[in-house]
Formats: structure tokens, sequence, C-alpha cells
């Protein structure tokens, strides 16, 4: 099993939006992101993308050209092993242990991970978008939430009209 160093020492865990940050702003030293994924997806924009109002590779972002001095593993960690400063990193049919400095575990996508109180996951969701106008259009659409249950529509059956023959 073949040994790797970080690059500049640091390691970060998760190339999601947290990791994807840490990695761009770290542009001297560089450091190593492992990650599943080669892209990084703006979860902010998804209901825009979803609406068709943006179109969706303005949300996916390659972690590559985000951060271009870090390096990129794609691929799993089975183990940490503290005392050494090392992870053991599976990226394909490849096994290695990954040594650090510093470590950055930025695993956002990972479900309930901690019991954060959703008052403070949408505090954190308004500090993360980028214009005051989306904030408001946000607040007012969270607050009429409060009043009214979820407006459901099929999205398939709308706006299709009957076909020729079928008149």
């Amino acid at each position: 099993m073949a040994d790797h160093v970080a690059r500049g020492g640091t390691l970060i865990l998760g190339g999601g939006f947290a990791g994807s940050y840490v990695g761009r702003y770290l542009p001297k030293r560089g450091a190593t992101i492992i990650s599943r994924e080669n892209y990084m997806l703006y979860t902010p924009m998804l209901p825009e993308a979803a609406s068709g109002t943006l179109e969706p590779r303005h949300v996916v972002v390659p972690i590559r050209m985000m951060c271009p001095h870090a390096e990129l593993i794609l691929g799993e960690t089975q183990a940490h092993d503290a005392e050494r400063r090392r992870l053991r990193v599976q990226a394909g049919n490849r096994v290695f242990w990954v040594h650090y400095e510093n470590l950055v575990v930025a695993l956002g996508a990972i479900v309930r991970s901690l019991p954060i109180p959703g008052w403070m996951t949408r505090t954190y969701h308004l500090y993360q978008l980028p214009l005051l106008s989306r904030k408001l259009r946000v607040v007012a659409e969270w607050t009429v939430a409060l009043f009214f249950r979820r407006d459901i529509a099929e999205i398939g059956t709308l706006g299709h009209r009957e076909r020729v023959g079928d008149v």
C-alpha cells in the first residue's frame, strides 16, 4: 500500500460547498480534496435550475476549475489513523494512505450528521444567498409556507395538448 502526502499539508474531506471553498481559498499552499464526485453542486441555485430560469450547467461547478491549486482524488475514505495523521483512501482499484498536517472535514451532504436546529440551517442558507432581493423572496416564501400547506402539482401533466389523432 503506497503512501501519498496531501498537497500543502492540508487534506479536505468532501468536495461540496464547504470543501470546495476551503480548497479555493488556499491557492498558494494548495490542498488535496477527497470527494466522490468531481463537481460541486451549488444547491442555493437548484430551485432556479428546476424552474428553468437558470440552466442546470450553471449550478454544477467542476472542482478542478474552482480549485485550480488543489489536487482532487476521486474516492472514499476507509480508515483514519489520528496518531500518524493519515487517512486510508480507496480511489478506484487503488488503496493508499494520505498523510496530512491539517484535516478539514466538510461533509455537508451527510444528512443529520449533527443535530442542527432548522432555524440555524435556514439562517445559514439566507446568509449564503447572493442578492438581497433573493433573500427577501426566500423569506417571503418561508413566511407563506407557515400558513398554507404545500401545493403539489404534477408537472408532467401540465401544458400537454392533445395529439391531433386523439381529438
